[in-house]
């Protein structure tokens, strides 16, 4: 018989301060000011393939995903957003990647991001720098 030596588990290491934040609300879900950490993913299919990503939004929501990142580096991938944002159960956060995009005749620029009103996004991230 042999010996299996364990190692006394060490204590967690103390959890970092939450620096102070103004709490924002990303379709219906809270973040920041105090909010519960939220879980979040982005998808690794095309936008512009609404029926693809649905399905993989449908698969994060059902893992636990609240809030939801897509990628949108194209014409055709901002042209999906509406149908995508009025199908997804969680809200959706549009990155353009520095892209501008023409979206049913209403210019979307932004230097880093989309701008909702014109996407139907709930959220669109702020001009990265």
């Amino acid at each position: 018989m042999s010996i299996i030596y364990l190692r006394t588990p060490r204590a967690p290491l103390p959890m970092a301060a939450r620096r102070v934040s103004r709490r924002l609300m990303v379709g219906s879900v809270p973040v920041g000011g105090g909010a519960p950490i939220s879980v979040q993913s982005m998808c690794t299919t095309s936008t512009a393939d609404t029926d693809a990503i649905l399905q993989q939004i449908a698969e994060l929501t059902a893992a636990g995903c609240e809030i939801v990142r897509v990628a949108v580096p194209s014409r055709d991938d901002a042209r999906a957003l509406p149908r995508i944002v009025a199908r997804s159960p969680i809200p959706v956060i549009a990155d353009s990647l520095g892209q501008t995009h023409r979206n049913g005749g209403a210019r979307v620029l932004d230097t880093r991001g989309l701008d909702p009103v014109n996407t139907g996004a709930d959220w669109i991230p702020p001009n990265h720098g």
